[in-house]
């Protein structure tokens, strides 16, 4: 009688434990950095990856216009030099990296600079088109976040942007104090060259 207590007791105590065990284990999961979004210092991508970095607490890399670097992490917004671009996306230990909009947005010179940088191979992507709601939703598809588009739909009318693509005018938005200020692109905005 006494040992199928203590095989009870030690039951229960097992299965507890694994439940409580398998929300953290999740929860981890989902905070390791997967995929490294990068955009150029332009209004919609900037919308698109803050509605991104606030469902996933995923990292994004801020691309200016004079070369300068700024990884968004959790809480924090970082300076990087581009000599040190190697040895960060290696310690994020990623899965992928994506780059949003086409080359008026981030220059094909950047994006040769991140696959010569890439030294382990993480599979680089590009998404662009003309309708930033469909990039959204093929984000959506493609990292299974699930509500990328609805959101980003809300935040582009939140910041009083029409959601139709060929409408969409160049418009600063208010700079913070941790962060430069985006700004959407004009017609054609040439390529900025990153050393």
């Amino acid at each position: 009688m006494l040992k199928r207590k203590l095989a009870l007791i030690m039951l229960i105590a097992i299965c507890g434990c694994g439940l409580f065990a398998a929300p953290w284990s999740t929860h981890n999961a989902r905070r390791r950095p997967e995929t490294l979004m990068v955009i150029g210092n332009y209004h919609t991508p900037y919308v698109l990856a803050e509605t991104y970095h606030g469902l996933t607490n995923q990292p994004y890399l801020r691309v200016m216009q004079d070369g300068k670097l700024y990884l968004v992490l959790p809480k924090v917004i970082r300076g990087i030099a581009p000599q040190e671009l190697a040895g960060v996306i290696d310690s994020l230990a990623l899965k992928r990296i994506v780059i949003i909009g086409d080359e008026r947005f981030v220059s094909l010179d950047f994006e040769k600079t991140l696959r010569k940088t890439n030294i382990k191979a993480t599979p680089i992507v590009r998404i662009y088109g003309e309708n930033w709601l469909r990039i959204a939703q093929e984000l959506d598809d493609l990292l299974n976040i699930g509500h990328l588009s609805g959101n980003f739909r809300e935040n582009l009318q939140d910041a009083n942007i029409r959601t139709n693509p060929a409408q969409l005018q160049p418009r600063p938005i208010q700079k913070k104090a941790d962060a430069p200020a985006a700004q959407d692109a004009p017609a054609e905005v040439p390529a900025t060259k990153v050393d």
